[in-house]
Formats: structure tokens, C-alpha cells, sequence
């Protein structure tokens, strides 16, 4: 689907509660980046990210805790239940920017942010969560094509080496299992460590 497109999106959750009875976690991953600079990008360019890492996020996060709503409260624990729970996808820029990272992704990004606390605190007493998770440098193809090595522009990470996107899935896992049923309105960043390092390429 293009999660640009509400109708797509709508009919995408029906065919997912069709097929399976119910939603009871969602991950909402799509995205793109930008290398065009804050004076030279047009308006189109800039719409096209927003639709997507904001606008598409939204409409996906509005949809599934609809969707989840309509569950009954499952218990999961004595004193613990749960309607659902979605995940977010943000970025260590919507943390910090990075040397490459241009102004409508962070702006995207850090609207990730804000959304994911807000419909937290909307919908936590109904028992639905809602986080997000910051990658770092995730070795995808987006972020391979743009850097080449493991410190891209100097910028050190701890772990001296990309992530690799089943890391970033298991904790997709984590935050849709009963054992992160207290974790809300939060953002785990996973990004071996280069948002603590010291800026400048040195340790």
C-alpha cells in the first residue's frame, strides 16, 4: 500500500482484521531520507517526506488503534490486560542531526516523536501502547548507498559497526510482547551507541 493514501491505508488494516480476527500489534517502518539542503529544496520534495514519515505514520497509528479499540481487553497478568500496541518508526534524527541528514527528515522524524507521546497518553487507560524506536545507522539499503563505511562523515559509534535490521526487529518483537506491557509513550533508541559518543569523529 502507499501509506500516503488514507483509503489504502483503511483498507489495509479491514483486509489485516478480515484475515486474522483481530489487530493486536502494528509496526509502521516506512520512510525516506533527503539530501537536498534546507535552501535548495522545493516544496514538492519537502511534501513528499512529510507525507511519508509523518503524514503516512499518523494515518497508520490512527487506523490500528481504531482497530485495536474494538478488541476486548485481553489479561495478560493478573492486573495487567491489553487492547494492542503499536510501534513507531523514528530515527536518532529525531534526536540529534548528523552530518548528511537534511531538514524535512528531521522534522519528520521528530514528529514520530511527538505523536507517539500523545497518542500514548490518549489511549494508555484504554489499554493500548504506543512507542517508537530510533535507529542509528541501520545497514539497509538507503543507509548503504549513502554512507560507505562504519563511521559515516567521522561520526564514531561505540559499537564500531552498523546495525543490522534484525535488530531493529527484535525490539519491534519486544515492544508487541506482554513482557514490555509497562512501556509507553517512550522511544528506545538503538543505535550502537553513537548518540552518547562525543561529536567530531574522536573518542
Amino acid at each position: 500500500m502507499d501509506v500516503r493514501k488514507e483509503d489504502q491505508v483503511i483498507a489495509a488494516v479491514e483486509k489485516c482484521i478480515q484475515d486474522f480476527g483481530r489487530m493486536d500489534y502494528a509496526a509502521n517502518v516506512a520512510g525516506v531520507n533527503s539530501d537536498i539542503s534546507t535552501i535548495d529544496q522545493k516544496m514538492d520534495e519537502w511534501d513528499n517526506v512529510m507525507n511519508i514519515n509523518t503524514r503516512g505514520v499518523y494515518i497508520c497509528m490512527r487506523e490500528e488503534i481504531k482497530a485495536m479499540l474494538k478488541n476486548p481487553l485481553k489479561e495478560i497478568a493478573p492486573g495487567r490486560s491489553t487492547r494492542g500496541s503499536v510501534i513507531n518508526m523514528g530515527s536518532v534524527g529525531g534526536l540529534v542531526v548528523l552530518p548528511g541528514i537534511r531538514t524535512s527528515y528531521v522534522t519528520s522524524k521528530h514528529a514520530i516523536a511527538g505523536m507517539t507521546k500523545a497518542a500514548a497518553v490518549s489511549h494508555g487507560k484504554e489499554g493500548v501502547r504506543v512507542n517508537a524506536i530510533n535507529p542509528g545507522y541501520i545497514a539497509t539499503p538507503m543507509v548503504k548507498s549513502a554512507y560507505e563505511d562504519l563511521t559515516p562523515f567521522g561520526q564514531p559509534v561505540a559499537m564500531k559497526r552498523m546495525g543490522e535490521p534484525e535488530e531493529i526487529a527484535d525490539v519491534v518483537l519486544w515492544l508487541s510482547s506482554p513482557e514490555s506491557s509497562y512501556v509507553t509513550g517512550t522511544a528506545i533508541t538503538v543505535d550502537g551507541g553513537l548518540t552518547v559518543m562525543p561529536r567530531g569523529g574522536t573518542e
